[in-house]
């Protein structure tokens, strides 16, 4: 069963890069299945059986996003923090920003497809901050309000092709989330 778990993950691995490889040189236009096949060294037969439609390679680069958007756990909550949002910023930057730009719009569901992406990142910020103070609760909304906070710099830079944040910024906005959350915060009621 490893075997088998090893050959699916390299060849989502090999997909995701190809389209992104693919976007960014060409734009969405450019993305098919038989480039997707050439680029990557997956059979046609393969793409199409997992990801039948073009919609899903790209749906595929979206979940790549998420998951490789973390917030570590170590001991200190700032730089957690300040390192979760580097990555985030990182990502953005990177060959995936190319993906994004392409694909920018209302998702099947009527969200926009970035809605997804603010979600995830805002439940990997909860669980980095849960883990240095897991005795309180924090209203939904606020986890929002704060992941707005530290994202919204980064997102805004990215969206206008500006210089990224300093390190130094970086954990200034780390302090400004910690410290609203820590005003929200309730002790969990037992």
């Amino acid at each position: 069963m490893k075997r088998a778990d090893a050959r699916i993950t390299k060849t989502k691995a090999s997909a995701v890069h190809a389209v992104k490889e693919i976007v960014a040189a060409r734009g969405l236009v450019g993305l098919s299945h038989s480039e997707v096949a050439k680029v990557s060294g997956i059979s046609r037969a393969t793409l199409y059986r997992h990801w039948p439609e073009l919609k899903d390679l790209v749906s595929l680069c979206l979940e790549d996003f998420q998951l490789s958007v973390d917030f570590p756990h170590g001991s200190d909550l700032v730089w957690d923090i300040a390192t979760g949002a580097h990555t985030l910023a990182d990502q953005l930057t990177g060959d995936f920003s190319k993906v994004l730009r392409h694909v920018w719009g209302i998702d099947q569901d009527g969200s926009y497809k970035t809605d997804h992406l603010f979600k995830a990142a805002v439940r990997k910020l909860q669980a980095c901050y849960l883990y240095h103070r897991p005795a309180v609760e924090i209203a939904e909304h606020e986890w929002s309000l704060s992941m707005s906070m530290l994202a919204g710099p980064i997102f805004l830079r990215w969206l206008l092709r500006i210089e990224p944040l300093a390190d130094q910024d970086y954990i200034a906005l780390a302090q400004k989330v910690i410290s609203l959350l820590d005003q929200v915060a309730l002790p969990v009621q037992e």
